[in-house]
């Protein structure tokens, strides 16, 4: 196998809010196989090298709204300016309390084991789940965005250990409360905790019902 080197690009910006600058961490997913790229931007300015092609990038600030951006990054060099607008959380679930605000369907329980706080919420509290089951976790109550900007993210932090391509964990919406959407599937191995940012301005000016979902074949 012979492999055709690509041209590097050297990419330098500003991260801010309203001309003013923002520190944050912009991260370049390269794919399952390889490790994403992270950069830290300080004082709103930031430079790094990389190469040509098409790639996701993940602008991530503290009091902002994070964006989720595809970029094709030139030979040479691209100049790359981000402005970000300040955050409100419309919604915010730390499992830390109980799951009364949650219909589950299933053996969902708390447990100790979590990136912030003490508790998170899990399908399978006794380690392994069984063959040819679903265990769903719905709000009972809609999420009320409207007026909510279509720049709209859903952030979680989950991890996961499914056997691939077979069983399914799902995060999905329903306007309704009865047909439901997908806005992101995993499944495999995610090595420990995962900090995933998903856009979701197909939720903007609606009312909106969540769920997590487990799907286990035979």
């Amino acid at each position: 196998v012979q492999l055709q080197p690509l041209a590097e690009t050297i990419i330098t910006g500003e991260l801010n809010c309203n001309g003013y600058p923002v520190d944050g961490t912009i991260i370049i997913d390269n794919g399952p196989d390889i490790a994403a790229d992270v950069i830290e931007v300080v004082n709103g300015s930031f430079g790094f090298s990389h190469y040509e092609g098409e790639h996701k990038l993940t602008v991530i600030a503290e009091g902002y709204v994070h964006r989720v951006m595809d970029l094709t990054f030139p030979a040479g060099v691209f100049d790359l300016n981000i402005s970000l607008d300040p955050a409100i959380d419309v919604f915010v679930e730390d499992f830390e309390d109980d799951l009364s605000a949650w219909n589950a369907v299933g053996d969902w329980a708390l447990v100790e084991n979590s990136t912030t706080g003490l508790l998170s919420v899990t399908d399978s509290p006794d380690v392994f789940y069984e063959n040819g089951t679903t265990a769903v976790l719905t709000i009972q109550q809609p999420l009320n965005l409207n007026g909510v900007a279509d720049d709209a993210v859903l952030e979680l932090w989950h991890k996961y250990h499914t056997e691939h391509d077979y069983d399914f964990c799902r995060l999905e919406y329903s306007t309704n409360g009865t047909s439901w959407t997908t806005l992101k599937s995993w499944d495999g191995y995610s090595e420990g905790w995962v900090h995933d940012i998903i856009p979701v301005a197909e939720l903007a000016n609606t009312f909106s019902y969540l769920r997590f979902v487990l799907e286990v074949d035979d």
